[in-house]
């Protein structure tokens, strides 16, 4: 397996852990109060991470990847 497909198949794993997170939380009976929930003080809530990580995948996607510009420019 080449380098650029070992990338891809973790890539492809992470994306479904989370999905399948966001998932789980979704149909928790508060996923407002699970997605506000800090590890510690100063730190930003579990909601702010999952963003994190959908920006970051669509920068590298679109402006990385492709040399496209990103779907949702005004919110990086």
């Amino acid at each position: 397996m080449s380098f650029i497909e070992t990338c891809l198949t973790q890539w492809e794993l992470n994306r479904k852990r989370t999905i399948a997170k966001l998932d789980e939380i979704a149909n928790l009976p508060h996923p407002d109060v699970v997605l506000g929930w800090r590890p510690g003080p100063g730190r930003a809530h579990l909601a702010w991470q999952f963003i994190h990580i959908g920006i970051t995948e669509e920068l590298f996607a679109t402006e990385r990847l492709i040399g496209t510009a990103a779907g949702y420019a005004e919110l990086l």
